[in-house]
């Protein structure tokens, strides 16, 4: 079901210039120290029109994390019809460019606030590990597992894999980390019997 009030565009307005004021704010000092009067300054909205839309500080914080990662991937994957097996790939793909953008943007002071952070985008990927899942080849094939734990086990492995390929820096490139992923998790899934009929 559609929420009329996330259509409305002045929600969406304020909803975007409170995010950008928070990354901001949050390339200039820790995230600690933010508060939400400075947020409303820096957005030029006021108290109110925040807690219209969010609880507190933490709350924004997580939404936005989860917002951008999905607008990134409504426009690098596909969004509804028949995904392939490739959908993956570019999953992987796109977590590494997410994270090495958003993370990696983020003061080093704010390093304590980062699992909030891959918590909201490993909720995402499993979202849409769960919908592949559903609307692909696999939908015609009986899983060892139900669709609810290949989709957790899968989504921790892509966010783990991306999550280490930004720490530690080992020089590859996120399509390198997504060949190495999806092999992995390709000869997992397919490790699987027929349906019976």
């Amino acid at each position: 079901m559609i929420n009329s009030e996330a259509l409305d565009p002045r929600v969406v307005r304020s909803r975007q210039m409170l995010q950008d004021a928070l990354l901001r704010l949050m390339d200039e000092k820790p995230f600690q120290s933010i508060t939400v009067s400075d947020i409303t300054k820096t957005a030029a909205l006021n108290r109110a029109t925040f807690y219209l839309h969010y609880t507190d500080k933490f709350d924004l914080l997580n939404q936005t994390a989860r917002d951008r990662f999905y607008e990134m991937l409504v426009e690098e994957l596909p969004n509804e019809g028949d995904h392939t097996i490739d959908d993956l790939k570019a999953l992987v793909i796109a977590t590494c460019d997410f994270l090495h953008t958003f993370l990696g943007s983020c003061s080093p002071l704010n390093k304590p606030f980062e699992p909030m952070i891959e918590a909201q985008i490993q909720q995402q990927i499993y979202r849409y590990v769960l919908e592949w899942i559903n609307s692909s080849a696999l939908q015609q094939a009986e899983l060892t597992a139900c669709d609810e734990t290949t989709a957790t086990v899968v989504s921790w492995a892509i966010i783990g894999s991306c999550l280490r390929w930004l720490r530690e820096n080992t020089g590859k490139t996120p399509e390198q980390i997504a060949d190495e992923v999806f092999v992995l998790i390709v000869d997992g899934l397919w490790q699987i019997k027929p349906k019976s009929a």
